[in-house]
């Protein structure tokens, strides 16, 4: 037998033992190891290649339960620690594959979703759930009827897979046709009246057709079954904000983050909430927070420069806008920079020309469904100081 490394090259007349020693040091904690006499035939280091090999499997095993553990428990980063280490030694275990691309999604990195479920499914074509999981990154990323035909592949392959209508209807809410999204919903409840996100689809039906009392009964059911289900709290909150009861959807939206800390949308409103009772620190607070699991997230920057901009604190203002405005050049509320702009040059802090052109209905930053198109192009920046600020 051939040993290439020094250190486990026989050195007394007794190697076998020296061999055990050695491989106990290197793997003091696998589960299920157990050494083979070695000083028999090359069939007993076939054997113990075999006993590794299984140790291995064991391990990856052990690691893929803490991943859906921290996967389940919202430590995603930790979860793909895991998971990638699995990978690297076996890139072909669908399972996992399944898993990565699951936590990519909750980390928002959507590309990296798809392509781990696609090389899952080089490996095992008939994965129905990783078209779904395609499909809801693909619904993330905008593309609507992508998710809806990489829904309707996994119901073909596997037509009791509830999540899937219930996503399934979802999407189709997005593209408003309401009436077909409730179809789905109730497939989705036929198969599993426990499934908490199609009671919550269903609420934002009801909702979207201005069926409060409705929408209200939905999110509460979603509790009732899973009280742990933060996105039912976030909507409950929503309805109460909208209602006007502002103590009532801070405590929700307080709820909804304490159970899903990484839950942009929610830390979003709760900022919203803390804007509108005039506490401003503790909404930009809450803006922060949902920028950093949301790092695009141009609505949150864009409040966060209205609050300075009350302040009276410009620099800020300014900077704040234009980083919603590199997020999302289509960001109408952002274009308040324009206005800005000019009070902090005659303050002394610099000099810039800015074209911009615009077409729009109304100009109301109150309102987010204005159809308009935007352009905004800063061409001349003559301090460095104001370049600095902009840029930064």
């Amino acid at each position: 037998m051939c040993v290439c490394c020094p250190a486990l090259r026989p050195r007394s007349k007794h190697p076998a033992k020296r061999y055990k020693k050695l491989l106990y040091e290197i793997f003091p904690k696998s589960p299920g190891c157990i050494f083979v006499n070695l000083s028999s035939s090359s069939s007993s280091s076939s054997s113990l290649l075999h006993q590794l090999n299984k140790s291995h499997e064991a391990d990856d095993d052990a690691r893929l339960t803490i991943a859906h553990q921290l996967y389940k428990a919202g430590e995603f980063k930790q979860a793909l620690e895991h998971s990638n280490l699995v990978y690297q030694r076996n890139p072909l275990r669908t399972d996992n594959l399944l898993l990565i691309g699951a936590i990519y999604y909750q980390l928002q990195d959507y590309d990296m979703c798809i392509a781990r479920n696609e090389e899952a499914l080089r490996i095992q074509p008939q994965f129905a759930e990783c078209y779904g999981n395609m499909a809801n990154a693909w619904k993330e990323e905008g593309d609507t009827d992508r998710a809806i035909r990489y829904y309707l592949i996994a119901i073909e392959l596997k037509p009791n897979y509830a999540d899937a209508w219930a996503n399934l209807a979802s999407a189709y809410m997005r593209k408003g046709r309401l009436s077909e999204a409730i179809q789905y919903c109730q497939q989705a409840f036929s198969l599993n009246p426990l499934l908490v996100d199609a009671h919550s689809n269903l609420g934002n039906l009801m909702k979207a057709q201005g069926l409060i009392q409705e929408a209200y009964s939905c999110y509460l059911e979603a509790v009732r079954i899973q009280p742990t289900f933060a996105i039912a709290w976030s909507n409950l909150a929503g309805l109460f904000m909208e209602s006007g009861d502002l103590n009532r959807a801070l405590q929700y939206y307080k709820e909804a983050v304490k159970l899903k800390p990484a839950f942009p949308d929610a830390y979003f409103n709760l900022g919203n909430v803390y804007k509108a009772l005039g506490r401003p620190t503790k909404a930009i607070m809450c803006y922060q927070h949902a920028l950093q699991t949301r790092p695009n997230f141009a609505m949150a920057f864009g409040n966060i420069a209205s609050i300075y901009y009350e302040q009276g604190q410009l620099d800020l203002a300014i900077r704040h806008y234009m980083q919603s405005i590199s997020r999302d050049p289509r960001f109408l509320e952002a274009y308040t920079v324009v206005k800005i702009a000019p009070q902090s040059m005659r303050r002394g802090r610099g000099q810039q020309q800015i074209r911009k052109g615009v077409n729009y209905r109304a100009l109301n930053n109150q309102s987010r469904n204005i159809n308009y198109e935007v352009g905004v192009q800063i061409i001349e920046i003559y301090n460095d100081q104001v370049l600095d600020l902009l840029c930064d």
